[in-house]
């Protein structure tokens, strides 16, 4: 799989994720719409940069530049149960 590949099927991911936190009440619109504005870092990075860049650029974004909690690592196993991503 090239990186550019995995840079979308990440996104789709993390759109999905941001979706399903909305609906089930644990971010508001507000939170959703920076979570969706952060993408668009990614792609300018995939543009200038290319994907490699682009990927770590994507990874720092969505944790906002910290370690994951291990609350969000439940939420995402949550997700991908509900929504049948495997491997997650």
């Amino acid at each position: 799989m090239k990186h550019t590949d995995i840079i979308k099927v990440y996104k789709e991911l993390f759109e999905d994720a941001v979706d399903w936190q909305l609906w089930k009440g644990i971010i508001n619109k507000e939170r959703k719409r920076k979570f969706l504005e952060s993408l668009k870092i990614v792609e300018l990075a995939e543009q200038v940069f290319g994907a490699n860049h682009a990927g770590g650029k994507l990874a720092n974004e969505i944790n906002d530049w910290h370690p994951t909690l291990a609350s969000v690592h439940e939420n995402i196993k949550q997700f991908c149960v509900e929504y049948g991503y495997g491997g997650c």
